[in-house]
C-alpha cells in the first residue's frame, strides 16, 4: 500500500492507495524507506518490520544502489518528493496498527518528520589531514581511500543514529599541520584523523588542538607521540593512536629470529644482528635495553644504528653493515627509493643477510614497483589487513569502487578508524558529545580489516599481539611476510604463519 498524507491547519487526511512499484523500488524497500523518512535507525526498522538489522542494512543498500543517491537523507527527500510513504497495512493487525501510528508520528510536527527536520539533523562530520609530501603520495591516497570507502558503507548500511557522515580531506605539509588543524577543528567536526607526519609536527598540532576535545585518531607509530599524550595529564586524553609504536617493531624482529630458528626454518652459522632504527626509536630504546632483548632471542647484537632519511645515509648505513657482515639487518620505516638502494648497495658488496624492514611493503602495489630486487626480504606490519571476513569484505569492495589494489596496511587501517568511532557514534544520539564519545573509545574492542582494535595500550594506544598483549582478541597480530616468488608469504607469527621462512642463499 501507498499512503498520501494531507495536512491543513493541524489536521491530517490519509489517502491510500495499491501500488507494486514506484521508483524501481519493490514495497519493503518503500515500507523501509518510509521509515527511514519517519527518522527510524536501523534498529527500529527492524523491529517495525520483524526482521533482522542486517536484513534492513541490504534493504538501504539496494535502496541507495537503485536510486543512485549516497545517504538517508536523500531517501527522506525523495519520499516526501514523490509522495512515496507506504506502510505494511497488508499484514497482521499489529502489524498495520504499528504502521498506522508510525503514518500518525509523520503528521505530528513535534514527534513526526519533516524535510526541514531532516535537514537539521546535520550529518557526521570527519575532517582527515594527509601529508603533501614528497615519496607520501602512495600512502596518503591509500588512507584517504580507505576512510572513503568507510564513510560510503556507513552511509549504505545507516547509522544507528539516523545520520549519515561526511567526509572532509586536506593535504598539507608537515610544516603547516598545526595550522591546518586549527582550520580543521573551524569546519566543526565530531573528529579528526590524522595521516603519517613527522612526531615533531605531530606533536605540535596534538597540544594547537588540545582546547577543541573532539576525538583525535591517527595510526602512526612513533613512540614519542604515545608518550606525550600518556604525559599530558588530561590535556591529551582526546587523542588516539590506532597503531602500536615502533618498539613492537624491533621486539619483533628479534621474535621472528628466534622463532624461524626454533622450527628449524634457519640454521645460521652464526647469529648476528644489526639493528636500524629511526631517530623517534633511538632517543627512547638504549643500546643496553636493546642488548637484553637480543639475548633473550639467542641472538647477538652486532650494531645499533641510527637512520636518519637519505641517499648518503643509505650508502653509509649499507657499508657499515657490509664491515660487519652480520646474518640478519633491522631496517627502520623508509621511502621505497630508500630500501631498493639499500639492498642494491649491499648487492654491490656481495653482502647477503636476512633483511627485515619494517611496514613499507605494506603499500598498495609495492611488489608490481619493485619487480625481482626484494626477493626474499622480510617485513613486518602491526596494522596489516588480516583474512578473516570483514578484511575479505574490506578488499572486495576497494577493488570494486577504485579498481585498483588495496595494500596489507595503509588504506585497511584508516578504513578501521572510521569504523572505531562509527562504534562510538552508534552509543549516542549526539556525536559532538565529546565526552562520551571518548568514553565509548577507551573501553571499547573493535573488530576490523586489520584485527581488534582496542586503545589498552600506554597513550592510548592500539596493543600489538604478541608484543603488548598476549590476548589476540584485544590486539592486532604483528604480521611477518617473506616476499618469496614475487608475493607476499605470511610467515609469522607462529600460529599465524602460512608458509615456511626460506634463508638466504649465502645462510642457507
Amino acid at each position: 500500500m501507498r499512503a498520501t498524507l494531507e495536512t491543513r491547519h493541524g489536521s491530517g487526511e490519509l489517502f491510500v492507495e495499491h501500488i507494486d512499484e514506484q521508483l524501481g523500488l519493490s514495497t519493503r524497500e518503500l515500507e523501509v524507506a518510509t521509515a527511514i523518512t519517519a527518522g527510524k535507525s536501523n534498529v527500529e526498522i527492524a523491529g517495525l518490520l520483524y526482521c533482522s538489522r542486517s536484513t534492513v542494512s541490504t534493504h538501504i543498500e539496494r535502496i541507495l544502489e537503485k536510486l543512485g543517491i549516497r545517504n538517508r537523507l536523500e531517501v527522506a527527500l525523495l519520499v516526501q518528493r514523490f509522495g512515496l510513504i507506504t506502510l505494511p497495512l497488508d499484514r497482521d493487525d499489529e502489524a498495520a496498527q504499528t504502521a498506522s501510528d508510525l503514518i500518525l508520528d509523520l503528521s505530528r510536527p513535534r514527534q513526526g518528520f519533516s524535510v526541514a527536520q531532516v535537514a537539521k539533523k546535520r550529518s557526521i562530520r570527519i575532517h582527515a589531514l594527509y601529508p603533501a609530501c614528497e615519496g607520501q603520495a602512495e600512502e596518503s591516497a591509500a588512507m584517504l581511500r580507505g576512510a572513503e570507502l568507510a564513510v560510503d558503507r556507513s552511509n549504505v548500511a545507516g547509522h544507528d543514529t539516523g545520520r549519515g557522515t561526511l567526509l572532509l580531506s586536506s593535504f598539507v605539509t608537515p610544516e603547516t599541520l598545526s595550522t591546518a588543524i586549527i582550520e580543521a577543528v573551524r569546519s566543526e567536526p565530531d573528529a579528526i584523523m590524522l595521516g603519517s607526519f613527522p612526531a615533531r609536527e605531530t606533536t605540535s598540532a596534538m597540544v594547537t588542538a588540545s582546547d577543541w576535545g573532539g576525538p583525535i585518531l591517527h595510526s602512526m607509530v612513533a613512540p614519542q607521540l604515545s608518550r606525550t599524550v600518556a604525559d599530558s595529564g588530561a590535556a591529551l586524553l582526546n587523542v588516539f593512536q590506532v597503531a602500536g609504536t615502533e618498539i613492537a617493531y624491533v621486539r619483533g624482529f628479534f621474535r621472528t629470529l628466534k622463532d624461524i630458528v626454533a622450527l628449524g626454518s634457519w640454521s645460521p652459522p652464526r647469529r648476528r644482528a644489526v639493528v636500524v632504527v629511526r631517530s623517534t626509536v633511538w632517543e627512547v630504546m638504549s643500546e643496553t635495553m636493546l642488548g637484553e632483548i637480543s639475548i633473550e632471542a639467542g641472538w647477538q647484537l652486532n650494531d645499533y644504528l641510527v637512520f636518519t632519511g637519505g641517499a648518503e645515509e643509505v650508502a653509509r648505513i649499507a657499508a657499515r653493515i657490509a664491515e660487519r657482515r652480520p646474518e640478519a639487518v633491522h631496517l627502520p620505516i623508509m621511502s621505497e627509493f630508500e630500501l631498493s638502494e639499500f639492498t642494491a648497495h649491499l648487492d654491490v658488496q656481495d653482502c647477503h643477510p636476512m633483511i627485515y624492514v619494517d611496514w613499507r611493503p605494506s603499500a598498495p602495489n609495492f611488489l608490481e614497483r619493485s619487480g625481482h630486487s626484494l626477493e626474499g626480504v622480510v617485513w613486518s606490519t602491526i596494522v596489516g589487513a588480516y583474512t578473516g571476513p570483514i578484511a575479505r569484505r574490506f578488499q572486495a569492495d576497494f577493488r570494486n569502487k577504485f579498481d585498483d589494489d588495496p595494500g596489507i596496511g595503509a588504506s585497511a587501517i584508516h578504513y578501521d578508524i572510521v569504523r572505531v568511532l562509527n562504534l562510538a557514534w552508534s552509543e549516542m544520539a549526539r556525536p559532538w558529545d565529546y565526552a562520551r564519545v571518548l568514553k565509548v573509545l577507551r573501553t571499547a574492542v573493535v573488530g576490523g580489516a586489520t584485527g581488534p582494535i582496542h586503545f589498552g595500550g600506554p597513550g592510548q594506544t592500539a596493543l600489538s599481539f604478541p608484543e603488548d598483549s598476549a590476548d589476540p582478541s584485544i590486539a592486532h597480530t604483528h604480521l611477518v611476510f617473506q616476499i618469496q616468488g614475487g608475493r607476499n608469504r605470511l610467515i609469522g607469527p607462529t600460529g599465524a604463519a602460512q608458509y615456511r621462512f626460506r634463508p638466504p642463499a649465502q645462510h642457507a
